[in-house]
């Protein structure tokens, strides 16, 4: 079971995603060529099992198996809310997604002279009030619901994706108050367990904060994600330690390279030393060489 590190923040996959190409998003849209159809809810997507099947295993056992699908070609997914279904095949056709917005719209009621704009309050109110959220929790577990459908569908990419734009939201609108009620809404929902080991990443990273709330105690985060919190915790003290005594044998071996240029300097000046010392005593005995020969000569 691997655990998300500070590396893995550097570059979110949602960054490296490209489009794919617009042959495929016009299929979708025209339907054309259609072969099989996604029933959820009540409403139909009219897909190709050439586009899906090689990105969902289980819906190419099911279309291609000894099953009803096979036979008619159609497969359900009553189980998921047809928003999140519409990510899903965005995805299979886009190589990306977009949260999708109920098509009903409410009627706003009509503001008198004296009502002031909603929009406006809010933002007074979010102005006086620091702990409004500035986004909604919706916005988080509208990805880990389309992670909860990539993982039922073995949509491995989709997982990734929608991992790593929750961790980007969290980064980008991180809020202390929000997170306790996302972690505790959020448990059992998804069976990726990367999704757990992103929040238990976030809730070591902002553990100060986190513990000086009034509700934790309260809370009922289960036994499970403490666990992954303290496994989390445990990873960063051993990366951690293992970072200090990188650090140590880096400066013993740099203390080892001064130490032995202190004494290759050394050397050099004793040699230098003593040849000056040579040179001097030659110069002295040719000088008292000379002055032996010349009171020899007189």
């Amino acid at each position: 079971m691997s655990f998300w590190s500070e590396s893995s923040d550097s570059v979110p996959i949602m960054e490296m995603r490209k489009s794919s190409s617009p042959v495929l998003s016009q299929l979708l849209q025209s339907s054309e060529y259609s072969d099989f159809t996604l029933v959820c809810q009540g409403q139909e997507f009219h897909l190709h099992k050439n586009v899906v099947c090689v990105q969902s295993p289980m819906i190419n056992a099911a279309l291609r198996g000894d099953f009803k699908e096979s036979k008619t070609n159609r497969v359900n997914a009553d189980q998921f809310d047809p928003l999140i279904m519409q990510c899903v095949v965005d995805f299979w056709y886009k190589e990306n997604y977009r949260p999708h917005r109920p098509t009903t719209v409410k009627k706003e009621p009509r503001r008198t002279e004296k009502q002031t704009d909603p929009a406006k309050s809010e933002v007074k109110k979010s102005k006086k009030n620091p702990s409004v959220p500035k986004i909604e929790i919706e916005s988080y577990l509208h990805h880990v619901r389309v992670n909860a459908a990539a993982d039922y569908y073995q949509v491995t990419k989709l997982k990734e994706l929608s991992r790593a734009k929750l961790q980007h939201l969290l980064r980008s609108h991180w809020h202390l108050e929000m997170f306790p009620t996302l972690v505790q809404t959020i448990h059992g929902m998804t069976g990726d367990e990367e999704v757990y080991n992103l929040l238990a990443l976030f809730a070591v990273r902002h553990m100060n904060e986190i513990t000086e709330l009034p509700e934790v105690a309260e809370l009922d985060w289960g036994s499970e994600f403490t666990l992954r919190v303290l496994r989390c915790c445990g990873r960063n003290m051993s990366l951690l330690s293992s970072g200090l005594r990188k650090s140590h044998d880096d400066c013993a071996r740099q203390a080892q390279i001064l130490d032995n240029i202190d004494r290759s300097c050394w050397r050099r000046q004793t040699v230098a030393t003593l040849i000056t010392f040579d040179v001097a005593a030659v110069e002295i005995f040719f000088q008292i060489s000379i002055t032996g020969v010349t009171m020899t000569i007189v």
